[in-house]
């Protein structure tokens, strides 16, 4: 037992006495600590109210006393001995009195011998926030503290009520959280703490706060970047689906998100405005086969005050509107940090990430929330933050490459190792891939390889693939590249060095994308001229690679000819088809100066391990560095030219090409090169995270929802009608896999993605609806209700009318 000013601290065991052993012999079965409030017990009276209880342990042997002291600073400190084990305990430590200051040994005297052990310090964490209550667009901070001496670092969660929490940031020092959700309702943060250099926590606690919106009915609000509203709406229907949409006359310029509707309304974020400009903002609301406007209110931007990178866009073929009204770019300007900026069919500049003065930030993609993955360099250190911004610039997730690191250690991989390097991308299933910076030494070179690593929902390690374990070593760099940590600019696109000052740039990879038919990852490495595929599995492979496209791989090129060479943004673009942009370094390297970079496209044929080469389209000029390839959503491709470096322009183009070579636009961007560039249909609509591409007069006709796949087989060939650019066909099916059944019209063509629009996740759809067409091209949405088709459900065909989403597409549902 204790005394101290304020409390009684009563610690005792409870176990049973063996009757061969001697009367003081105890062989405990659990401990408890009471703290008994003298003030509340003076007060009240009633022991109940005053005592809690602080440690019980009903289950296990404690092997350990506790013993408490009261600090100088007034709280009460338990010392928790730890240390070799004991199997009974024959007496508790007595203390009588305040432990001396500064001890960190207790010796515990069991029967028949002594025992040293050290004292780890407890000690309450509190969670405080300075507001209760904030309007949708605010932020609350919230400040975490533990007392003592020690280094402490904390990791923060934040869940709406009725939502699983999600994990916001990783252990780190930094003992504050700013808090920004947009969506009404109520939420809770909780904070845990450990040691620095620990992953073990030793407390955590919550703090809650609630959203409201700031006003009743539609209004617009500016935000603290100058060129995004936020848009509140207090009355949708829940579970309808809303959007905003930024209009100047009859003309939609730009639309939000597509998001669902709480039980309190809705905040969107409605980005891709141009500074100083005012818009009708409205909002529509769909439910079901409903759709509707909730209001409308106006907004105005405000002037930016920076200076953009100068983009004129030279016109050649482009019809008037084209499905990509938006082109985000990751750039480096030539006399400022890295700057992600997006722009629309003018070359006018309707989006900024507002930071990017004060930090070194690249883009790498857009996440299927509309927000932005950005790898941040801290001091003279590239890659050591990964962070989750929306469009305000507001930080919704972060990760250390310290915290990584440590993550790493327990795996295994120490050293050199641990740095974001070229890519972060969502894959299906909400995991994040990411390329990691790997130094290791093979037989005295010292080389540059890379980890890819998954991280799980809460950006937590759930899967490595280590290069040098499944790669050739003994293959090195085609131009024999290097990185020093003394001159990074020297071979750009290098990482900070970690533990070598110069390394053989072995790999340079440079982009991950997903193969949703067997869960596999392609990953491009620029030098060794490979695209390759990864065992993935979804999370289940062994990493092996699976195939190596390009010179001296495991594939033969049909006819003969060149491959791609220092290759960016090599993507499928539907199950056999594959799309990428050729830097074409290698080729270029003895071809003079005519040589110039490609934009291709190649059929595969992995069983036959053959390739062909479907398009080779010239580009403007040759980029040694840089560049991207995306699939468009109507039919075309852009080509991202990243660093140009010509005596008569400088800089990057983004090129806009059919198949058949024709150009229909050029975006060029002087003084400026870029990494990646992203044609979208909005700021709030992004397309590249689609898992699956299709050909043109594809349509997606039935989800498979509930449907096993051994039955699907047997649908294929079956005559199915579809809808595709706003009238009905009828055409045989084809299965897919884990994706559904699939039509295709007569027409030819250009491959197309089936996810042309934002679909809401359908895993939030209701009980038994089914996705029936994707709703791309469907011109007038209500003139398909009602239409009686034909589906699947539980490996059975059903028949029922349509419903009309003019989103989300065609979906069916059974009657109750």
């Amino acid at each position: 037992m204790v005394a101290t000013d304020d409390y009684l601290v009563v610690s005792f065991s409870m176990g049973w006495h063996d009757p061969d052993k001697p009367d003081s012999f105890l062989i405990p079965t659990h401990h408890e600590i009471l703290f008994i409030d003298r003030l509340a017990l003076h007060q009240t009276g009633d022991p109940a109210e005053a005592v809690r209880l602080a440690y019980n342990d009903p289950n296990g042997t404690v092997e350990q006393a506790l013993m408490f002291k009261k600090a100088s600073s007034g709280e009460l400190i338990g010392y928790i001995p730890y240390g070799s084990q004991m199997t009974t305990l024959a007496h508790f430590l007595e203390i009588n009195g305040a432990l001396p200051e500064g001890m960190d040994q207790l010796y515990a005297k069991p029967k028949g011998g002594v025992r040293v052990v050290k004292a780890q310090r407890v000690s309450a964490l509190t969670l405080t926030r300075d507001r209760d209550t904030i309007a949708a667009g605010e932020s609350v901070r919230l400040h975490a503290t533990m007392p003592g001496s020690a280094t402490y670092v904390y990791r923060f969660g934040i869940a709406k009520e009725g939502e699983p929490s999600r994990l916001v940031r990783d252990f780190s020092a930094v003992a504050d959280y700013s808090a920004s959700p947009l969506m009404p309702g109520r939420y809770t943060v909780k904070v845990e703490v450990a040691k620095q250099g620990s992953t073990s926590v030793l407390g955590s606690t919550t703090a809650t706060f609630d959203v409201t919106l700031a006003q009743k009915g539609v209004y617009a609000m500016a935000t603290p970047h100058p060129m995004v509203a936020l848009v509140g709406v207090s009355t949708c229907t829940p579970g309808a689906w809303v959007q905003a949409h930024a209009s100047i006359g009859d003309t939609t310029l730009a639309r939000s998100a597509l998001l669902p509707c709480s039980n309190d309304g809705a905040a969107l974020l409605l980005g891709g405005l141009k500074e100083s400009t005012a818009y009708t903002i409205a909002v529509t609301q769909t439910l079901r086969n409903a759709a509707q406007t909730l209001g409308t209110a106006t907004f105005t931007t405000t002037p930016s005050g920076v200076d953009f990178p100068s983009v004129a866009i030279d016109r050649y073929t482009m019809e008037d509107s084209p499905k990509e009204s938006v082109t985000l770019m990751s750039a480096f300007p030539t006399d400022s940090h890295p700057l992600a900026f997006a722009v629309d069919m003018e070359g006018a500049t309707v989006w900024y990430y507002p930071h990017f003065k004060e930090e070194e930030a690249v883009l790498t993609r857009m996440t299927p929330q509309g927000n932005l993955l950005l790898l941040v360099n801290r001091d003279t250190i590239h890659g050591d933050i990964l962070k989750e911004v929306d469009l305000r610039g507001y930080t919704v997730r972060l990760k250390t490459a310290s915290k990584f690191r440590e993550e790493l250690a327990a795996r295994g991989f120490t050293g050199g190792v641990g740095l974001f390097d070229h890519e972060a991308v969502y894959l299906p299933n909400g995991h994040l891939a990411l390329q990691v910076s790997y130094e290791k030494s093979v037989d005295a070179t010292k080389m540059l390889g890379a980890l890819i690593v998954v991280l799980d929902a809460d950006w937590q390690v759930a899967w490595v693939w280590d290069s040098f374990k499944h790669l050739d070593t003994s293959r090195g760099p085609i131009l024999g590249e290097t990185c020093r940590s003394s001159d990074v600019l020297t071979t750009p696109g290098c990482p900070t060095l970690l533990t070598f000052t110069t390394a053989s740039d072995w790999l340079h990879g440079n982009h991950i994308a997903y193969s949703p038919e067997d869960g596999a990852l392609l990953y491009s490495l620029r030098n060794q001229d490979w695209i390759i595929k990864i065992n993935y599995a979804d999370g289940a492979g062994d990493g092996s690679v699976l195939w190596r496209l390009g010179a001296e791989g495991d594939f033969t090129l049909a006819g003969g000819g060149e491959w791609f060479s220092h290759q960016h943004g090599a993507q499928l673009v539907s199950r056999n088809k594959l799309v990428v942009f050729d830097n074409g370094n290698t080729r270029c390297a003895s071809a003079g100066t005519t040589c110039v970079s490609r934009g291709e496209l190649y059929q595969i044929d992995e069983n036959t391990k053959t390739a062909s080469k479907i398009a080779s389209l010239d580009m403007p000029a040759y980029a040694m560095a840089l560049g991207n390839a995306e699939r468009l959503l109507g039919g075309e491709y852009s080509f991202t030219t990243g660093l140009i470096m010509e005596k008569d322009f400088s800089g990057a183009k983004v090129v806009r090409t059919s198949q058949n070579g024709t150009t229909s636009s050029i975006l060029s961007v002087g003084d400026t090169n870029l990494y990646r560039a992203f044609p979208l249909p909005s700021l709030g609509e992004p397309t590249q995270w689609r898992p699956w591409q299709l050909a043109v007069g594809w349509n997606v006709l039935g989800n498979g929802l509930g449907t096993p796949w051994s039955t699907w087989s047997e649908m294929s060939g079956m005559t199915q009608r579809y809808t595709f650019d706003g009238a009905w066909h009828s055409d045989t099916a084809t299965v897919y896999p884990g994706e559904g059944f699939f039509v295709q019209s007569s027409t030819t063509g250009w491959i197309d993605r089936w996810g042309a629009v934002v679909v809401p996740d359908l895993a939030t759809l209701p009980a038994r609806w089914h996705l029936l067409g994707t709703g791309q091209g469907i011109a007038s949405p209500s003139t398909h209700h009602n239409v009686a088709t034909s589906w699947i459900y539980d490996g059975a065909w059903q028949q029922d009318p349509v419903i009309a989403h003019p989103k989300s597409g065609m979906w069916v549902q059974t009657n109750p």
